[in-house]
């Protein structure tokens, strides 16, 4: 997943003290929301403090940073799975060099700042082209300079959106109307764009492409033209890796969200994914676990990188779907899941939250989920006059992310192809001349040819005698018995090693 910014500040932190730290982040460049946030951050511009940071954690020689690398699991005594991305971003492949990597980490503590997900909106016809989320409206815009369209309706139900429509006007761009689903919406907006509090967009409009939105406005319907709809539905902590090995989310009113156990055996989670909002309080949330951690490794000496800050964020009210709308309302984007599915499980007995996984395939795609279980839960606990609380998640489980058979076998050439594991008494072999075989997940010794021996045979007949008439030493558990005979072939394992004679 990509590195927020409370992972910075957490690494600038460990960075400090000496402490041995990797950095993995699944973009090209780390910094996460920094990369296209346009507010202050630290006390500095987004861009001035994500480009200090990472200029100190490159000076660091005890910090390493992984790029195009996601963590796809979290193992027993605390190891996580990571695989890089070596080659896959270029036009040529050096023959010499894997496409991907695997990568094994064992660490002493661990600190999760995943940040988190933005939700979609379930009404109709959510998945035309120009309907988005408005997150990646802000980053197509700020990051690569993409206008997402001429004008451009935003349809929120917190704060997210309103940053989205004042980044379109300072570039430029209409912003035609704020939709804000909470009817006591109080934020203090200066822009030009109007506000309709306590209205939905119903449907988007339009074939091939966004025409314009029809809003539901005081109970009564209103058409505004626009080729861009931003949609911001709450923000979902990524904390798959929290939940790996067996700790189940817990439903919170106040964050509106699923949250994960903030410490577990050697991992803690931090900033967004543990539901704080605002980015200086992540920032300060991050360093501060990162402290606790280091103290826990004996680093008495550990400051925070960033003072504490309290956090400024509202919560959203929960929008799991809007009524009255007339085209299809999607859940699920991958699987093609909609409203009416789920609607259509409920009511023929399937209402169990994993039942109705399996029933509509909600949430079975590449990204298991990642945009829509949220929303469903929600439409479940609705369906069902209960609490998201009471339908629960479905089970977590790795690979983060899809892995390809390729990166878990790796460069299967030659000696290359799998481990070499040794006894204890390898060495000893190899220095008497040994003659090494593969037998299961080992190597064993053979046989021990001496000056004048030509074949197999004749090193054996010698060794057997010789354990036979003096003393022999066993190198392998006691049920294991000699396989040679007149016709045991030549990559044959003794069971046993003679002393040389």
């Amino acid at each position: 997943m990509a590195l927020a910014p409370r992972g910075l500040a957490a690494a600038l932190t460990a960075g400090r003290t000496g402490a041995r730290v990797i950095l993995a982040d699944e973009g090209f460049e780390p910094g996460g929301s920094l990369l296209c946030e346009t507010a202050p951050a630290g006390g500095k511009s987004a861009s001035d403090l994500l480009a200090q940071t990472l200029a100190e954690l490159a000076d660091m020689p005890n910090v390493r940073i992984f790029s195009r690398t996601t963590v796809f699991g979290w193992y027993d005594g605390n190891v996580f799975g990571a695989v890089e991305s070596v080659q896959k971003n270029t036009t040529t492949v050096n023959p010499n060099r894997p496409v991907e990597r695997i990568w094994r980490i064992a660490a002493k503590q661990a600190i999760l700042a995943s940040g988190a997900e933005e939700r979609p909106l379930v009404f109709g016809g959510n998945d035309i082209p120009g309907v988005m989320m408005a997150g990646a409206m802000r980053s197509y815009l700020n990051r690569q300079a993409i206008a997402p369209g001429k004008s451009t309706v935003i349809f929120t139900n917190d704060a997210s959106g309103y940053a989205t429509a004042a980044d379109l006007e300072a570039a430029g761009l209409d912003v035609a109307t704020i939709v804000d689903s909470r009817p006591d919406a109080t934020r203090t907006w200066s822009g030009k764009a109007r506000i309709l509090p306590g209205a939905v967009v119903v449907d988007a409009n339009g074939g091939k492409s966004l025409k314009g939105v029809t809003v539901l406005n005081n109970g009564r319907p209103e058409t505004i033209a626009a080729d861009a709809l931003a949609m911001s539905g709450g923000w979902s902590p990524i904390i798959h890796l929290a939940c790996h090995r067996g700790a189940k989310p817990v439903w919170s009113d106040a964050k509106a969200a699923f949250l994960a156990p903030e410490t577990q055996e050697g991992l803690t989670v931090a900033g967004a994914a543990a539901g704080i909002g605002s980015i200086d309080a992540c920032l300060a949330d991050g360093a501060g676990k990162a402290v606790s951690a280091l103290q826990a490794l004996g680093f008495s000496n550990a400051a925070a990188a960033f003072a504490a800050k309290a956090d400024t964020a509202t919560v959203s009210k929960p929008l799991w779907r809007v009524h009255g709308s007339k085209g299809k309302a999607f859940v699920d984007y991958q699987n093609d899941v909609h409203l009416k599915d789920l609607g259509l499980a409920v009511s023929e007995g399937y209402s169990h939250v994993e039942l109705a996984k399996r029933y509509t395939t909600n949430g079975m795609a590449t990204d298991q989920g990642k945009l829509s279980n949220i929303n469903a839960i929600g439409i479940l606990a609705e369906a069902r006059k209960v609490s998201p609380a009471d339908v629960g998640t479905t089970t977590f489980r790795p690979f983060y992310t899809p892995l390809s058979f390729g990166a878990l076998t790796g460069a299967s050439k030659g000696k290359h192809f799998q481990p070499v594991r040794k006894s204890p008494l390898h060495d000893w072999a190899k220095k008497n001349g040994a003659v090494f075989v593969e037998t299961g997940l080992w190597y064993r010794s053979s046989w021990f040819p001496k000056t004048g021996e030509t074949t197999w045979r004749e090193s054996v007949d010698r060794e057997v005698l010789n354990v036979r008439q003096n003393a022999g030493m066993r190198t392998s558990p006691p049920s294991a018995r000699s396989r040679f005979s007149a016709r045991t072939p030549p990559n044959s394992s003794t069971g046993f090693t003679a002393t040389p004679s």
